[in-house]
């Protein structure tokens, strides 16, 4: 029987499997970098409408996947297995993500590695004809991250200079047989490599001496060099990790300009993420891993990812790389687009203005220039909202305008509906009583708090 392992750590693929189809999704923070018009899709609200961190972390890997099962024409019946992890305990956002769907799964925690630890075992399943179609998926949060590992947010504790910032973005790659597209050829499975760093807040250099030895194994495994490869990507070494990793590639004889994510994903000038990105996101939903654009998907790429193990893999040569970008490659805003000009931390403010403004507006010219009462018009605008809400046009404005479109009592009717409808889906008919006073219990508080509060230090009277 003959073997497709290679030299000590790697294994070349007889029939190496095709993406069949790839989606990323990522926060505000990630779509206000350098590789924002990348992702598939971006949020303005994080919290992807949820209760908890933890569930929005769900929500942003089913929507992932939904979106890589539209673009590749298939459904969860499609799928023969699933390779799927978070940094969660007992990888919840996965498990939940993936509940009820009827789509054999199993559950990974490669730490930072994840990322080609799913892909790897993916493709030898359908390499190795274990599988048809095989989804490979992960995701990070930063907030439900930091709470479990680092810096939880209720803390307000000090970063040091050396840690990273958690990516808050999911990806899914499914991949097949076939002939055309990007293809998985080889991997490259990393060792544990442990240089006595016990500063848990400087994971660049931890992980740094594990990626090289991935990078020397892989040379050695498959008689490959660098000039073999278009580009070669580590997952989230950062930038102290990165020039870790340089130091030791040019004292090993090594020639390679090695890219990393962690520090493509943030602008270092303009946001804040300390020593760059981290987290199973990262590499997820930075480009080389997320199916890819130019010059990605160009030639041989060469990803690696380091974590608590290390992997790596190779795609497809020039002549078989057929799979090339969409034609508009601008990020898919859920639900909806957002233009280039409109992107960016500084246009924030600008749009919440506009938006609320031209409400207001509206609102003063229904007062001046018609016979409907003040009140009439304040329910006028929380209908509008409810309305505008229930067929799901008000979300594409929030995502817009933020806090523009949240304040004014449209928003207030938009956010009835929201609660409806969640309840409705969780607890049937009751929810049509419920849901609305419960989504804007916090509101109606404020408001009759505040009131009283006016009435009591104020002398409330008619005009």
């Amino acid at each position: 029987m003959g073997t497709n392992h290679m030299g000590r750590q790697s294994i070349r693929f007889p029939q190496p499997p095709v993406v069949r189809g790839f989606a990323s999704v990522a926060g505000k923070k990630e779509r206000e970098g350098p590789l924002g018009d990348q992702f598939t899709a971006t949020v303005q609200d994080t919290t992807f409408g949820e209760k908890s961190w933890e569930r929005a972390e769900r929500r942003m890997q089913q929507m992932t996947l939904e979106l890589a099962l539209e673009k590749a024409g298939l459904t969860d019946a499609d799928l023969d297995a699933a390779f799927a992890g978070d940094l969660l305990n007992q990888c919840i956002g996965s498990s939940f993500s993936l509940r009820n769907r009827g789509v054999p799964t199993l559950g990974l925690y490669g730490a930072c590695s994840t990322m080609a630890e799913s892909l790897l075992l993916a493709a030898m399943s359908v390499s190795g004809g274990f599988a048809r179609t095989a989804l490979a998926m992960t995701s990070s949060h930063f907030a439900s991250s930091e709470r479990q590992y680092r810096f939880p947010l209720g803390y307000g504790g000090q970063r040091t200079p050396t840690s990273q910032w958690t990516v808050t973005g999911a990806g899914a790659v499914l991949l097949g047989s076939g002939e055309r597209g990007i293809r998985i050829t080889a991997a490259t499975i990393g060792s544990i490599v442990d240089r006595g760093i016990c500063d848990a807040n400087n994971m660049g250099a931890a992980m740094a001496p594990a990626a090289f030895a991935t990078l020397r194994a892989h040379f050695d495994d498959l008689h490959c060099t660098p000039e073999d490869y278009d580009v070669i990507i580590t997952g989230d070494l950062g930038r102290l990790g990165s020039e870790i990793l340089h130091g030791l590639l040019e004292k090993d004889g090594i020639h390679a300009d090695v890219q990393d994510c962690g520090v493509m994903i943030f602008d270092a000038q303009r946001q804040d993420g300390h020593c760059g990105g981290s987290g199973w996101g990262v590499v997820r939903s930075a480009p080389p891993a997320a199916g890819a654009a130019p010059p990605f998907c160009a030639g041989r790429c060469f990803p690696v990812w380091s974590g608590a193990s290390c992997a790596a893999c190779c795609s497809a040569e020039r002549a078989r790389c057929s799979l090339r970008c969409p034609p508009s490659r601008a990020s898919r805003s859920l639900p909806s687009a957002t233009p280039s000009f409109w992107k960016g931390a500084d246009m924030d403010y600008l749009k919440a203005f506009l938006v609320g403004g031209l409400l207001c507006v509206i609102g003063q010219i229904l007062i001046d220039r018609t016979k409907l009462t003040p009140a009439r018009i304040l329910v006028a605008y929380v209908v509008a909202g409810v309305l505008l809400g229930a067929v799901g046009l008000y979300d594409k404005l929030v995502d817009f305008a933020g806090a523009g479109a949240t304040v004014p009592l449209t928003g207030f009717g938009n956010t009835l509906a929201r609660g409806v409808k969640k309840a409705v889906d969780e607890d049937g008919a009751l929810g049509i009583l419920t849901g609305g006073l419960t989504a804007s219990a916090a509101g109606i508080t404020a408001a009759v708090l505040f009131g009283l509060l006016a009435s009591l230090i104020f002398k409330p009277k008619d005009k």
